[in-house]
């Protein structure tokens, strides 16, 4: 089978490169606060600070799979659209 039209294939590369992106960045604020709260007085504000940040990144980390899973998901909900609509100009077959 000859794919004919690759941008879904495209966005879903792209999508998964941000994604990656994104996780990069998690987990470079994650180091940078973790040094922080090293540097602070425990039971201080900043340290309490430091540490919700810390939790919410986490938290945040904790859906990086679930959006991995629901774009895979999109495409190939999209694929399997396209096999039933069909090629001719997004009119479905038959209609």
């Amino acid at each position: 089978m000859k794919i004919r039209n690759k941008k879904g294939l495209y966005a879903l590369i792209a999508a998964g490169a941000g994604l990656g992106a994104f996780a990069i960045v998690l987990a470079v604020v994650a180091l940078i606060l973790a040094q922080f709260q090293t540097q602070m007085t425990s039971g201080g504000f900043a340290f309490n600070i430091t540490g919700q940040g810390l939790s919410g990144l986490l938290s945040m980390a904790n859906f990086i799979g679930i959006i991995a899973i629901a774009l895979v998901g999109v495409y190939l909900m999209g694929l399997v659209i396209r096999q039933f609509v069909g090629f001719g100009g997004g009119r479905a077959a038959g209609l």
